[in-house]
């Protein structure tokens, strides 16, 4: 029988819809305009910019946080069994669909406080954006939405050098 998903889990789903939508949007505003002009960004701003204008990071933003979170939307329902998807798991007692929005989450925290680093604080959206990472990060360490993706527990003893055969 089908273990039927949290409500912990369904919000995790709406958290990751929205922050695709917002990436998505954001991401395609500055690839259709790279100077970044439609969001209202002045790349005169950014001294230590790294980039010459906001092209590599709106495919980043599109690719990372627009597309990605809507690609994890339907394993964290259906948890299938993808071996390629699980090899960059590290939490092997967790589904890789637990595992991936957690990456997530903790990328996007990652991302925000770099780009303040790099590029200074300079609009409130930076700050709603790491409290949303957190949130997401969060809610993937609920209990019941933890228990939801756990795998059986397989022991492989593991015998220190000197230990009895």
């Amino acid at each position: 029988m089908k273990q039927k998903a949290p409500p912990e889990t369904y919000l995790l789903a709406a958290l990751l819809i929205f922050l695709s939508l917002g990436a998505i949007y954001g991401g395609i505003s500055l690839i259709d305009d790279s100077s970044g002009e439609n969001l209202k960004l002045k790349l005169a701003e950014y001294a230590d910019y790294p980039f010459k204008d906001f092209l590599i990071p709106g495919v980043m933003l599109l690719i990372i946080f627009g597309i990605i979170p809507l690609l994890l939307i339907y394993p964290l329902f259906t948890k299938p069994k993808i071996s390629m998807a699980n090899a960059f798991n590290i939490y092997k007692r967790r589904h890789w669909a637990w595992t991936y929005p957690l990456y997530l989450g903790i990328i996007l925290v990652a991302w925000v406080n770099f780009q303040m680093l790099m590029i200074g604080y300079n609009n409130y959206i930076q700050i709603v954006y790491s409290f949303y990472g957190l949130m997401i990060i969060v809610v993937c360490l609920l209990p019941k939405h933890m228990r939801f993706y756990s795998r059986p527990h397989t022991h492989h003893s593991v015998k220190l050098p000197g230990e009895n055969e």
